[in-house]
């Protein structure tokens, strides 16, 4: 949780020891939602939230010596997941607080330094997903949470974006009547292994504490 703001730090394994490779200091987030490398422009992405000013992507380049806000400053910054991808990323935003939006970054030479596109809107807040990296597919979920203007769906959405930036859903069932105080949020959790999309789901009506599989997705 980190309600008091103290200060996060990024580890990282080299030969076999861990060694701290940067520190955001205390005040400046609340936590880091996801970490991913970038192998295309040889930089690490560091996806931060919760509130307006903590909410970002950042670009770690030059082994977390040099790191720069991509996106910043605002809930449309808040990201927990984001696909790379030859020509940019791709990102969904997880904002309980307003309106949810997939982009497309791409980077661009200029003052601004990247291109941010917005390709679709979303009715939930997307916490999971996974990537299928050889066909450039991102696979999200929405989440059924506490609405505090981001939210207009009692029903978590499972959604695939392909290469062409298309959206499909696969899935989608209501939350149940528990309340998510005590059993958690309505979300679906999925994960790609071995050409096999798999997905647990809690909280769902139906389908809570089970487990989904598409061979063929």
């Amino acid at each position: 949780m980190n309600q008091n703001r103290d200060a996060v730090r990024i580890w990282s394994l080299i030969d076999g020891v861990w060694e701290m490779s940067y520190e955001f200091k205390a005040g400046a987030i609340r936590h880091i939602h996801s970490i991913k490398a970038d192998t295309y422009r040889n930089q690490v992405y560091i996806m931060t939230g919760d509130s307006d000013k903590e909410s970002g992507i950042w670009a770690a380049r030059e082994n977390f010596n040099r790191i720069e806000p991509l996106i910043s400053g605002d809930q449309q910054s808040r990201v927990c997941q984001l696909q790379v991808r030859k020509n940019g990323i791709v990102c969904v935003t997880d904002s309980e607080y307003s309106k949810n939006r997939i982009y497309n970054i791409q980077f661009v030479k200029g003052a601004s330094g990247l291109d941010r596109i917005e390709i679709g809107r979303l009715d939930g807040s997307v916490i999971y997903g996974c990537c299928d990296d050889e066909n450039e597919a991102l696979f999200f979920s929405t989440t059924v949470e506490p609405d505090k203007g981001g939210i207009h769906s009692d029903t978590a959405k499972l959604y695939k974006l392909d290469r062409e930036m298309k959206l499909q859903c696969l899935f989608e069932a209501k939350k149940d009547l528990l309340p998510m105080k005590l059993f958690q949020y309505g979300y679906i959790r999925p994960v790609c292994h071995n050409g096999i999309l798999y997905a647990s789901v809690n909280g769902l009506q139906k389908y809570d504490g089970g487990t989904l599989v598409w061979e063929n997705f």
